[in-house]
């Protein structure tokens, strides 16, 4: 075995120096190498002490040994949101830092000033083709950690915009093939440009950083034993812990070597691995763990979502990593799980998975459910709730379960289709509204022709005791309860009730809310087996044309949009018509008069999910090819289309040329539906 007695073997945290004895080598060193050495842009993204920066550094190392040129940009040191910095002052750092790395000698005080006519982003894109590439013969490499810190400027979608030209650029000036940018943080792709109408940052090869397998670690058993045989068993429980994760590995090895644990004792491998990330006050304090915690535990929507799907991973229950899911991608940054090899995602490791438990999150939700339930409620209010619940809500209960009743109101919901007849509409911002009044290009541009067969839609959207006779009348109910509709945090205004699903009486005719993509279609499924036919959500293109009902101004109301029209924030109304008033809440379906076409709260009320998949660009593909018929939307995505704005809207978001998506598992209460019924 080898003598470390002089020097520390182990580092945990930081930045591991290029000969540092205990940096492992894996497949990511030889492909972020050779992929540089061909020229390639890369991207290295992935959770924080996973190694990026000691890669970097001994990447960058190997390569100026090579005589290859190399500059290392941290963006932390340049500054940011916090510091209040101006767009010039930022991409000055980076001159400067790109003028000290590469030996350019350039005075950059005096060649920034002579050029403050143009924008700082310009001045920027000047020094890399007149300072850095004229001034250098040779491969360039630029390594810019610690992107994510400017996700929050509101010039970062210009900045990597501009290093998407600088690959652009190699196709007409064969200078840029010199150059090569490698980008390192904890963001996803999508972040990195989040206008919606820009190109995305598309770009370049993405560098994985996986745990240590146990071949690759083996060199770390070095430091733990004197002999081999005890090093390696040592090491084999430190893996059980930390399943290879880099910081993890090396904490628990430095420990390991601190305590001096003798020949193969892994008991004392697992005291040290209490000591250090599971006793409460090491549990809170430790510097990986609190990074997980912080960067999940938001207090808002996202996290709520984020949680559910962690408890199903936690669970162990299936869940198919889906790579431009912001949810998965949200979970897989902080680190907290990995996709497996057969590509579903699980927890990272045992202590992760003792640490962050199912109760844990349980723990971390309730308090933005307690928080929106009751935050307006005074202390009497919450005593007549609950009075409610205990006394009154028994007697609600029988006519929801009560057979010949759930028949009767079947038979009302299918005449409450109304028949649109079909033809042909302008889709998209007819009117221009979006760009001519908030001065940006949206989502809902080109102006395209569709042309659509007749259908049949729902007047009103599905309301709460409709989805209950649902869940009341459907075997798999409970069982599948919980990816339709959010009923355990009581979001929704469902709620389980011994065998059955129940809704408060004053809100049965109310749309039902929080209620996930997959919800929405399993009660049209349900309902196909009910009443025969063929119920569906509408396509997006139905939705606008049912809508519109021949109108051709921001809504259907005409170019303005008035609280007695419609359920929304009445605090921001459209342009500068007057402001009205704010329910707060859904309103029974019908409260507002219909459209010309007899068809209720297609403004407001509850955003509406269609059946199609959201892209960005999808309007830019049907403008192209010409003419579109029944159009179903893109073939592919990670989001569902939601239309119509809801209650707690501003009104520009009620338009009838409005976009809106999330993922197809979110139940949040504002989202409800409406569905078409095609006759067989």
């Amino acid at each position: 075995m080898m003598n470390f007695a002089q020097q520390e073997f182990y580092v945990a945290g930081g930045t591991l120096s290029p000969d540092a004895p205990s940096y492992i080598l894996r497949s990511a060193d030889e492909e972020l190498y050779g992929h540089i050495k061909k020229g390639d842009y890369c991207y290295i993204l992935t959770p924080r002490q996973m190694g990026k920066s000691s890669l970097v550094a001994r990447t960058a190392k190997r390569l100026q040994d090579e005589g290859v040129r190399t500059s290392y940009i941290d963006l932390t040191g340049i500054g940011g949101q916090k510091e209040k910095q101006s767009a010039e002052a930022w991409y000055m750092g980076i001159a400067n830092c790109l003028n000290r790395d590469l030996g350019l000698a350039i005075n950059l005080k005096e060649w920034w000033a002579e050029r403050n006519y143009l924008g700082p982003l310009q001045v920027l894109m000047e020094f890399v083709e007149d300072g850095v590439l004229k001034k250098t013969a040779g491969p360039v490499v630029i390594f810019i950690d610690e992107i994510d810190s400017t996700i929050p400027l509101p010039f970062s979608d210009d900045f990597f915009a501009a290093i998407r030209s600088c690959y652009n650029a190699r196709a007409v000036k064969a200078d840029y093939n010199r150059i090569t940018f490698v980008l390192l943080g904890c963001a996803s792709p999508s972040e990195l440009i989040k206008d919606s109408s820009r190109t995305p940052f598309n770009i370049g090869h993405s560098i994985v950083l996986a745990d240590f397998i146990v071949a690759e670690a083996r060199p770390l058993a070095a430091g733990l034993a004197k002999d081999e045989k005890s090093g390696e068993a040592l090491l084999q429980r430190i893996l059980y812990w930390s399943g290879g994760h880099p910081y993890l590995t090396q904490k628990l090895c430095s420990a390991a070597a601190a305590a001096k644990v003798e020949n193969d004792d892994i008991a004392t491998i697992d005291r040290l691995a209490e000591e250090n990330f599971f006793k409460p006050k090491a549990s809170q304090s430790e510097s990986n763990l609190k990074l997980i915690r912080d960067r999940i535990v938001s207090r808002n929507w996202f996290m709520v979502q984020l949680l559910k799907l962690y408890r199903r991973i936690y669970q162990d229950k299936p869940v198919v990593d889906n790579g431009i899911s912001p949810l998965h991608n949200a979970l897989k940054l902080s680190g907290l799980v990995k996709t497996d090899p057969t590509g579903h995602l699980v927890v990272r490791n045992n202590i992760y998975r003792r640490t962050f438990t199912d109760q844990w999150a349980k723990g971390e939700i309730r308090p933005v459910y307690n928080r929106l339930i009751f935050r307006s409620l005074p202390a009497a209010a919450v005593v007549l709730v609950s009075l409610f619940y205990f006394f009154f809500l028994p007697m609600v209960e029988r006519s929801i379960v009560d057979p010949v009743q759930r028949e009767q109101r079947l038979k009302e919901l299918r005449e409450q289709f109304v028949l649109v007849d079909g033809g042909a509409f302008e889709m998209g911002d007819v009117s221009g509204d979006m760009i001519r009044e908030y001065d940006f290009t949206s989502d809902e541009i080109p102006v395209h022709t569709v042309i659509l067969d007749s259908f049949r839609i729902s007047k009103y959207e599905i309301t709460n005791l409709q989805y209950c006779d649902f869940l009341n009348s459907y075997e798999m109910a409970k069982d599948s309860a919980e990816i339709w509709l959010e009923i355990e945090y009581a979001t929704s205004r469902i709620f389980p009730r011994g065998r059955y699903f129940v809704v408060e009486d004053r809100f049965k005719d109310h749309p039902v809310v929080a209620v996930s993509w997959f919800g929405a279609v399993a009660y049209a499924q349900w309902l196909c087996q009910q009443l025969g036919g063929i119920y569906r959500l509408p396509t997006e293109a139905e939705w606008e044309y049912a809508c519109r009902a021949d109108s051709e101004t921001a809504f259907n109301t005409g170019e303005n949009l008035s609280t007695n029209q419609a359920n929304y924030d009445g605090n921001h109304p459209f342009k500068d018509y007057p402001k009205g008033f704010f329910v707060g809440n859904t309103m029974p379906v019908g409260s507002y008069p219909p459209n010309s076409w007899n068809l209720y709260d297609m403004h407001g009320n509850v955003w509406e999910w269609c059946s199609d998949w959201y892209r960005v660009d999808y309007y830019e593909e049907c403008k192209n090819e010409g003419i579109k018929k029944n159009p179903p939307g893109p073939k592919i995505g990670s989001a569902r289309v939601l239309r119509g704005g809801s209650w707690s809207s501003y009104s520009q978001d009620c338009r009838s040329a409005c976009r809106r998506w999330d993922v197809p598992s979110i139940c949040i209460g504002i989202v409800g539906f409406r569905l078409v019924f095609v006759p067989q």
